[in-house]
This record gives structure tokens, sequence and C-alpha cells, in this order.
């Protein structure tokens, strides 16, 4: 049996202003590396920031990763994939999947919609074992 331990891991203060915001965390690259996503909650064009805990048990080890500049489709993060790839909603309750590469961002609106923030994701991972 593995012995696993719990904590709780301090967020870094990862921006100086009054906006109200969201901060998401995830694993981050399917690795024992966590990451946060921080985006604002009001307004048409969001950009949000990539941060990544570099050690797991270093609270100071959080590292900036990466900012992507306002895109005005997105609204709340809805799921991820990998270090780079995002599923939101849009503001018409769509969803959209965005793909981060600096040469080259593709968007694209999926054509599913849901009501009332309804949207959400869950990933799939074929197993042996029954649930």
């Amino acid at each position: 049996m593995v012995n696993e331990s719990f904590r709780k891991i301090k967020v870094p203060r990862i921006r100086y202003s009054s906006e109200e915001e969201f901060a998401t965390l995830f694993p981050f690259d399917e690795s024992a590396t966590i990451g946060v996503i921080v985006y604002p909650v009001r307004g048409k064009e969001k950009s949000f920031d990539v941060w990544v805990m570099k050690d797991y048990w270093d609270e100071g080890s959080w590292v900036k990763q990466y900012t992507v500049e306002p895109i005005e489709e997105i609204y709340k993060l809805v799921g991820f994939y990998g270090s780079n790839q995002y599923l939101w909603s849009s503001f018409n309750d769509g969803l959209v999947w965005y793909d981060y590469d600096p040469e080259s961002e593709q968007i694209k609106d999926l054509q599913v919609y849901g009501k009332n923030g309804s949207l959400r994701a869950a990933r799939y991972m074929e197993s042996l074992v029954s649930l």
C-alpha cells in the first residue's frame, strides 16, 4: 500500500491589483508538477497567466511559464490538456478549444453549447481497474 500525504499549498501572490480573478489549479503537463491559471472575472477580452510550481515541496518555487494576450472569445476555464491546450466557455455558453503556441495560436469553436454555465470537462483515461 502506498502512503500518501496531503497538505495545503500556498499559491503565490500572482497579481498585484484589486481586480477579482479566477485561479484554477491543475496537474501541469501530466507530471507531478502543479500549475495554476489566473484570469480576470470581468471584461470581454481576457488574458491569462500560467504559473508552475517547479518543486512540489518548495512553496517558493512558483515560476510564471507564459502569459496569453487578450482573447475575446473566452469567459471561464472549463478544462485543460497537457501544458498548453485549454477548454473555455465563451460568453454565449459555447465551448472553445484554445491551443497555445507562441508561433501559431489556435482557437476553435467546438459548436457545443451549455446553459447558464453548465459546461464541464472531465478527462477520460482507460483503466483495467473497475470504478
